[in-house]
């Protein structure tokens, strides 16, 4: 089972007290099993949290002893939008605007993704040479090497969409880090 903050949607490691995240308390937290069904967490096993009022009650109760709210109703965490900072948002334009040139990479080199930089800025080499730098070309060859172009550019291009918003738990920034992106886990 994950544990999920009540506050800001992120999932709490295994023995945590708070979300490393937002700083909220384990007991605004939800657990969810496999199945994806929500539960309350609470101090107590044997108690229910009610959904309206949070009041603790028996297990057993189908409604609040407090306001006489059913029991059984199913909760849903709210989770806030990816909020893009300064740095992904300059990885995106690099990936988009200069990829329709056949010049990729850039984003990736941003996005500090070394490897995969160096392999997009390989494709790029490659590709201008040979529709640029290569004499007597036949058009269906050119078009061809357009066409890559365009599977590599667009590649590329899903690549940084998914590591900017996409990421582990684990390597994502908290929500108040600062807008520059530099300041996150």
């Amino acid at each position: 089972m994950r544990r999920i903050c009540g506050e800001c949607g992120n999932e709490i490691e295994d023995g945590a007290d708070f979300c490393y995240f937002c700083g909220a308390t384990i007991k605004s937290a939800y657990s969810v099993d496999d199945s994806g069904a929500i539960h309350n967490l609470s101090e107590n096993p044997d108690s229910n949290l009610c959904p309206r009022c949070g009041a603790e009650n028996a297990k057993e109760n189908k409604f609040c002893d407090q306001c006489g709210a059913p029991m059984d109703v199913t909760r849903y965490v709210t989770v806030r939008p990816h909020k893009l900072s300064n740095t992904e948002k300059l990885a995106l334009i690099l990936a988009i605007l200069p990829g329709a040139l056949n010049l990729f990479g850039l984003g990736h080199i941003v996005l500090r993704k070394w490897s995969r930089a160096m392999m997009y800025l390989c494709m790029s080499a490659i590709i201008i040479y040979v529709r640029w730098f290569t004499p007597g070309l036949s058009t269906s060859m050119v078009i061809g090497i357009e066409i890559l172009g365009f599977i590599i550019y667009f590649r590329q291009c899903i690549d940084v969409f998914r590591l900017i918003y996409f990421r582990p738990v684990d390597q994502q920034r908290p929500p108040n880090s600062g807008n520059d992106g530099e300041g996150g886990i």
